[in-house]
């Protein structure tokens, strides 16, 4: 799916390719209901993270516990 704004109100939301060349790039806005062609307002989307979001806690190596052996 790929992402366009609303150039009326601001909305972003998801299109998918099917939609759009069955309506010639037209869409409806679901806030202000204004029709507009969604195909010339597409959003640049952001690469996948290459790493989960993960806490700061969980990077950090883990200590062992008071006597324990390393292999």
């Amino acid at each position: 799916s790929q992402t366009t704004r609303c150039p009326s109100c601001g909305t972003l939301f998801k299109v998918v390719a099917d939609q759009l060349r069955i309506s010639d790039g037209w869409v409806r806005c679901g806030s202000c209901q204004q029709v507009f062609d969604a195909s010339a307002h597409l959003q640049a989307t952001a690469p996948a993270p290459l790493l989960p979001d993960m806490a700061l806690d969980r990077l950090r190596r883990r200590q062992r516990p008071c006597g324990a052996r390393s292999l």
